[in-house]
């Protein structure tokens, strides 16, 4: 079978259609022949490229520097060399460039062929995509978050509520059992000042629920201790039965830029883990204070309750539905909300305890000013 080869005005002719910019470079760094795609696209006739230097016709910066140091080490080597940059004269232009050796008989690299692909419109294309992929992944992180909050919203009305709920009910029957008139007021007093806390916590719920935008609309400058006493007060019944001695020092970082109704559930599910597990051998004393670490602020919360034995339990301590006691009423959900949403938003919690020594939860907030 025979082989057709391509004839030299049939190889000039294809280098000249092409759509690629040709040079053929010499070893002097002359350029010897350009095809047609350069003087088109530069609109300069081509007697202005030929037996010109290659520094002539690049002028000077970066680019052309470059591009002078490529074709001189494709010389030196004899290696292909192929890179992408911007345009030497226009900052939207991208372009790649292909040097290859032309060898002559006897080996001897006498030129360079150097091959310019205009690749700005594929460039434009390729940010383009990655603009929507970066797009989509934000669209993913918010439907992640939008998923986070609606579970926090099951988690928080199932569980957070359940306390209240319970102290408003035996309020009830307290108030019904009291014959005297003053009795009857302070207890009412108390339902009223319940009822009040369950229908913020519900707004408060919802707002949180109907947030569209980022979490900086969540954010608020909330104090520990009015956090603190509004959660005591809302437990009233069952910290008055549990005798519970709480002692604060918020002294140092009394106040935190955080979802309000984040800190309220924290501080919610640690005190009713505390008085859940408290010790029957002694009253029960808690000691929360608040303290910087360099952008951060540490909340500590520490009971002598009954504790927990780390050496078996620890890396199941905040799980779903983990249960370490047989306590009435425990169902091992607490501290895995708490826990969630102490790191859905950036934060950390650590436990220390010992059995019959209390439980010591270290929690660490980052600083949501920057989000």
């Amino acid at each position: 079978m025979s082989k057709e080869v391509l004839s030299a005005t049939d190889y000039m002719s294809l280098v000249n259609n092409n759509p690629d910019m040709i040079s053929k470079i010499r070893k002097d760094m002359q350029v010897v022949y350009v095809n047609d795609a350069i003087w088109k696209f530069t609109d300069m006739p081509y007697d202005f490229f030929v037996d010109k230097t290659v520094a002539e016709l690049s002028g000077s910066g970066p680019g052309p520097e470059f591009y002078i140091e490529k074709v001189q080490q494709v010389f030196n080597t004899g290696q292909s060399c192929c890179y992408q940059s911007e345009g030497w004269f226009d900052p939207d232009l991208y372009f790649e460039f292909n040097l290859v050796p032309l060898e002559s008989i006897d080996g001897e690299i006498q030129y360079v062929l150097s091959i310019v692909k205009n690749i700005s419109e594929n460039k434009r294309k390729e940010d383009e995509l990655k603009k929507t992929i970066k797009e989509m992944e934000v669209l993913s992180d918010h439907l992640m978050y939008q998923n986070k909050v609606l579970q926090d919203f099951a988690y928080i009305t199932s569980h957070n509520l359940r306390s209240p709920i319970a102290n408003f009910k035996a309020l009830l029957q307290i108030y019904e059992f009291f014959q005297n008139e003053d009795e009857k007021k302070a207890v009412y007093e108390k339902i009223k000042h319940t009822v009040e806390s369950l229908n913020k916590t519900i707004s408060e719920l919802t707002d949180t629920i109907s947030i569209k935008g980022s979490l900086k609309k969540e954010l608020e400058n909330v104090d520990f201790q009015k956090q603190l006493d509004e959660v005591k007060e809302s437990l009233w019944l069952d910290v008055e039965e549990a005798q519970a001695n709480i002692m604060t020092d918020f002294s140092k970082a009394p106040t935190i830029l955080y979802p309000k109704i984040y800190l309220e559930s924290i501080i919610l599910n640690l005190l009713t883990n505390s008085m859940k597990y408290r010790s029957l051998e002694r009253p029960l004393a808690i000691y929360t204070e608040t303290h910087k670490n360099g952008d951060k602020i540490v909340f500590t919360w520490k009971d002598n309750g009954i504790g927990i034995d780390m050496e078996k339990h620890a890396k199941q301590l905040f799980g779903l539905k983990n249960t370490f006691h047989n306590r009435e009423d425990s169902r091992g959900i607490g501290l895995y909300i708490t826990r969630n949403q102490i790191e859905s938003v950036g934060g950390t919690i650590t436990a220390e305890s010992k059995v019959d020594e209390g439980c010591k939860f270290i929690i660490t907030f980052k600083d949501l000013k920057a989000v």
